[in-house]
């Protein structure tokens, strides 16, 4: 696609995106009135594959000329975006440009690089955020809707209280409407009944005794407090109320550690609009400070609509000492599998012994229990469309009302399930993606599923090992590490609700990784029992 027929594409595109987010954004990053000294200016920003370099020319009167290099970003995207890029700052003579859909990443990069490039030739005195925000009614179309250009982290200790959901309903009517057709998913799937290795993997521990499917985010209080697993500690309520949610943001640390009830007692709303946009429809924040801790300042390079997301959907841990909810890694390179498990295995200690959940008794091993990697998976090596795509562009579509007005849709659904995505963005490059989808989660599923029963025979001989008498201490403990490590690795999978679709790569390393382990374990086992001279 070339030309005229390439820049109408990628414009609508940009249209059909730009509306996943909620009410319109204005950018953050508008500079006008300035005066600049002459001169060339260079400044770097981390992308998606590489840093992100801008290079301007300005006179007193403006910007003479606009270079960007993303050419260690992925050719196809952020690198194809150069040229549009360019061409917008010349436009808007500022950092205030609309950037290219699908190249949000990279986008974000060229703004932070312009900035730095402006305050630089002395524009920054003039320099001025536009604070108006265009978020007072859900009529903004997708032709008006900006984008917010970076994540915003709610401060803590500020007194804030929850604006809940159905307040908002009259003022965003269609928004609210479809975040109430949540409630239409409400059915379950006994993972224990359908899964039936996970007692025997997940014995000694909670999800042993009742693990079900999620369900809308609607139901997430009755499940939390419905299920038969115990919950001692508030902190069970991470992502599950808005109100726990402005909790911690008040209190901090210390609302993790209160007892489960005494926060039970004090909730009156479930998943609400609190957790992505404080109390300011229309704008993206980070309220779980845990996320932007973890991050760091790579935060900055990710799209707030990801980051929404990624507040709950990632693997997660309570801490020792404080029970507060923290993530396993300290930047996005440490955010990988590999990473997090050598997190968990020599960083972050209890007692000297690698972090567990807990300890199967009947085996001695000292396990992991992912929860649900979407954001880690998602953005991961090897993710197709991490750097094109939003988890809200896929997951939370543009919709038009009765009156023709455009409004994102808040019905949490599949990408599959969204009709005129898959014909107007997903059929220019996926001939039919539902077969394509299918045909991965299938492997998936199938490869998942063997390893699992694998994995159960394993933990049985471990068991049978454990109690024989016939193994020291030390060939035990490297046993079971395998172990460890391949039910992490298995664990990372199945949990993670994509089926392998988020990134078929990843998926198909961690699967790898897992057999690697049990294949280690096996091994360990047969050549103790014939240096021991007691096989069988």
């Amino acid at each position: 696609m070339k030309g005229k027929d390439e820049k109408d594409f990628s414009r609508r595109v940009h249209l059909i995106l730009s509306a996943s987010l909620t009410a319109g954004l204005v950018l953050s990053a508008g500079m006008t009135a300035m005066a600049f000294t002459p001169g060339t200016y260079t400044a770097s920003a981390k992308g998606m594959e590489s840093d992100v370099t801008v290079t301007l020319t300005v006179t007193e009167d403006g910007i003479e000329k606009a270079d960007i290099d993303s050419s260690g970003e992925t050719p196809s995207i952020g690198a194809a975006a150069e040229e549009t890029l360019e061409q917008q700052v010349m436009d808007a003579q500022s950092a205030d440009i609309d950037g290219v859909a699908g190249a949000t990443v990279t986008s974000t990069a060229v703004r932070t690089a312009l900035k730095d490039c402006l305050q630089q030739a002395g524009g920054a005195e003039d320099a001025k955020e536009d604070e108006t925000e265009a978020a007072s009614s859900e009529k903004d179309t997708a032709e008006t809707a900006g984008k917010q250009s970076g994540a915003r982290v709610a401060k803590t200790n500020t007194g804030i209280t929850v604006t809940k959901a159905e307040d908002w309903a009259e003022e965003y009517p269609d928004i609210y409407k479809s975040y109430m057709k949540n409630e239409e998913n409400s059915e379950q799937t006994d993972y224990l009944e359908e899964y039936p290795y996970l007692k025997t993997l997940y014995e000694g521990y909670g999800f042993a005794i009742q693990y079900d499917s999620a369900r809308g985010h609607s139901y997430v209080i009755d499940d939390v407090t419905s299920t038969g697993r115990p919950h001692k500690l508030a902190n069970c309520f991470t992502c599950k109320t808005s109100d726990f949610t402005a909790m911690t943001l008040q209190e901090g640390d210390a609302a993790y550690s209160k007892a489960f009830e005494e926060v039970q007692s004090q909730i009156t709303e479930t998943f609400g609009c609190f957790h992505c946009h404080e109390n300011e429809p229309g704008t993206l924040y980070v309220t779980h400070t845990y996320l932007a801790n973890a991050l760091g300042n790579d935060i900055d390079t990710i799209d707030p609509k990801t980051l929404s997301c990624a507040q709950c959907h990632v693997e997660y841990y309570f801490d020792n000492d404080t029970k507060a909810t923290s993530l396993p890694y300290t930047s996005y390179s440490t955010m990988n599998p590999d990473d997090i498990l050598n997190y968990y295995n020599t960083e972050y200690l209890q007692d000297g012994q690698p972090y567990a959940d807990w300890v199967d008794e009947n085996t001695g091993v000292r396990k992991i229990k992912v929860q649900h990697p979407e954001f880690e998976t998602y953005m991961g090596e090897g993710s197709p469309m991490a750097s094109t795509y939003s988890c809200a562009d896929c997951h939370m579509g543009a919709a038009v009302n009765d009156n023709g007005e455009t409004y994102t849709s808040h019905y949490w659904i599949s990408p599959l399930k969204n009709e005129e995505l898959l014909k107007n963005d997903c059929s220019r490059c996926h001939a039919d993606l539902a077969s394509e989808v299918a045909d991965i989660q299938k492997k998936t599923e199938e490869r998942t599923s063997d390893l699992g029963y694998r994995l159960e025979d394993m933990t049985n001989e471990l068991k049978k090992a454990a109690a024989s008498g016939d193994y020291t201490e030390d060939e035990l403990n490297d046993i079971r590490m395998a172990a460890r490590n391949a039910q992490f690795y298995w664990d990372f999978v199945f949990v993670e609700n994509s089926e392998g679709a988020h990134n078929p790569s990843l998926t198909a390393k961690c699967l790898d990784s897992a057999e690697k382990y049990l294949g280690q374990a096996a091994g360990l086992m047969d050549k103790t029992e014939a240096s021991t001279g007691k096989a069988g």
